[in-house]
């Protein structure tokens, strides 16, 4: 329950604009509701396995033998996005992005229509495949979050192959911002 009466001296210090602020071990953050937290250290607030069980889903597009694309995209829980290029219209290398809120909440809602999907392991299904013809690779979790791949190298059902022609289309249209390697790599 919140206090009806005037804050102390020392509380009205603590406060700006009405709005008590605290402190915790990353930064000092206005009450608001959740905001989050900025560590200060440069250290993230998840380790590597709380950052790993984020990940909601990997595509990944294979090389050819001519000019075609080949990356891969990972989307995390929020709308944090990662994308590696091998071979594409911007440069080799490691790239991030925030997706805006639209565009983060239709891709979930589509991964969400995909997880409860009956999916094949491979596309298309029943036909030889030559080694050497390029794929896409998705992996997302299925509805009960058990973790699931499919290689596509043609034939998809129509939903699937919606969803990677928008999400390719999405990657295209981004700004990605490139992430600069740290450390001496020799």
């Amino acid at each position: 329950e919140a206090e009806s009466r005037p804050p102390s001296p020392e509380e009205a210090r603590g406060m700006r604009g009405g709005r008590r602020l605290e402190a915790n071990e990353t930064a000092v953050i206005e009450n608001q509701g959740s905001i989050g937290e900025a560590p200060l250290s440069g250290e993230s607030p998840r380790d590597a396995h709380t950052y790993q069980e984020a990940l909601l889903m990997t595509y990944q597009k294979s090389n050819c033998y001519g000019e075609c694309e080949a990356y891969t995209f990972n989307l995390r829980d929020g709308g944090l996005s990662s994308l590696l290029v091998d071979r594409g219209e911007i440069a080799q290398g490691l790239y991030n992005r925030q997706l805006y809120s639209l565009d983060y909440q239709a891709l979930n809602n589509s991964l969400d229509s995909l997880r409860g999907m009956e999916l094949a392991p491979v596309y298309p299904v029943g036909e030889d495949i030559p080694t050497d013809i390029p794929y896409r690779l998705i992996n997302i979790p299925d509805a009960d979050g058990q973790a699931r791949e499919v290689k596509v190298y043609g034939g998809a059902p129509p939903a699937l192959q919606r969803f990677m022609d928008r999400l390719e289309a999405l990657i295209g249209e981004q700004s990605w911002e490139r992430v600069r390697e740290t450390g001496g790599r020799n």
